[in-house]
């Protein structure tokens, strides 16, 4: 009876130590999940729309264009700023504003004279690098512009073809109002901590031009010398920092390091 016992006791060892191997072989043979780092490619993916807080803050500016180019003696133009609020460094709504005058002789010997006139103009800016982390800038704008000014213009002449020509006439004051679109295209560069500066080119299709039955402006404040269609402006910008959060750290850049 008891060598029986003792044979039970052996088997069953047996078998537990049996069972013990076959358990470890097959979780060896188990295939085991790496675990990497995700891809560039899927990182892309959960990266959110945009880096940069919906405030981004507020940028000032002047337009220093006019003034350095009167000292060159260009007879008409204005002092010009501007307010634009940053929104995820991407959208930028604009007002610009400025007095403008003109004062010329032409060539035919007529005398114009523009009285110094407010404007404005209002639109919005797109920042094509708005996910970059670079602070420089590559943007594209559209505004509208308006402007209600009067000219005195004198040595006009009239010549209908039958009466003897008429000179010297002049016009004390005529009042116009005109329209115009703004399609700009410039960069802004960084040049310290929240100062900037940049250039943009404009095309300028007028809306209205504001004609009477007299005469025809030859000078619009806050759009230029009638006819030419194109503009050119030199800013200066400070960027106020108040309440601007930092950008969100780009998962992008965790994977890279």
């Amino acid at each position: 009876m008891r060598r029986l016992l003792i044979l039970r006791y052996a088997i069953s060892a047996l078998m537990i130590a049996f069972c013990s191997v076959s358990f470890a072989q097959s979780l060896n043979n188990t295939p085991q999940r790496s675990v990497s780092a995700p891809s560039k490619d899927t990182v892309r993916t959960m990266e959110p729309r945009h880096k940069y807080p919906l405030y981004n803050g507020i940028m000032i500016g002047v337009n220093i264009a006019d003034p350095a180019l009167r000292l060159f003696g260009q007879d008409y133009g204005g002092y010009e700023g501007l307010v634009e609020v940053n929104l995820h460094n991407r959208f930028f709504p604009e007002w610009s504003f400025g007095v403008g005058n003109a004062e010329t002789t032409t060539e035919e010997g007529i005398y114009y004279k523009t009285k110094s006139t407010f404007y404005n103009r209002i639109g919005m800016n797109y920042n094509f690098r708005f996910n970059s982390s670079s602070p420089n800038y590559f943007v594209v704008g559209m505004r509208y512009g308006y402007s209600s000014y009067s000219a005195e213009i004198r040595n006009m002449s009239f010549n209908d073809g039958y009466w003897k020509p008429i000179e010297g006439i002049s016009l004390p004051e005529q009042q116009f109002s005109s329209h115009w679109l703004e399609i700009s295209l410039g960069i802004r560069v960084q040049v310290w901590k929240n100062f900037y500066m940049g250039w943009a080119l404009q095309f300028k299709p007028l809306l209205k031009e504001g004609s009477t039955e007299n005469a025809n402006p030859w000078y619009i404040p806050g759009y230029g010398a009638n006819g030419k269609g194109f503009g050119f402006s030199y800013n200066l910008y400070y960027r106020l920092p108040i309440g601007v959060k930092k950008p969100a750290k780009s998962l992008l850049d965790v994977v890279k390091k």
